[in-house]
């Protein structure tokens, strides 16, 4: 019994990593996205500056 008190607290760490990478990769998809979009009027300012 005690060691399934000192596994929840791994399992819980482990979760809230995996939410961590979840959300990470989300934003990154999402960066990815706007520079698709607008690839060309930042390339353009980008490369005027």
């Amino acid at each position: 019994m005690a060691k399934l008190g000192n596994k929840a607290p791994n399992e819980q760490e482990g979760k809230e990593t995996v939410e961590f990478f979840k959300d990470l990769d989300r934003e990154a998809l999402n960066t990815e996205r706007f520079l698709e979009k607008y690839s060309k009027p930042l390339g353009i300012a980008f490369g005027v500056f």
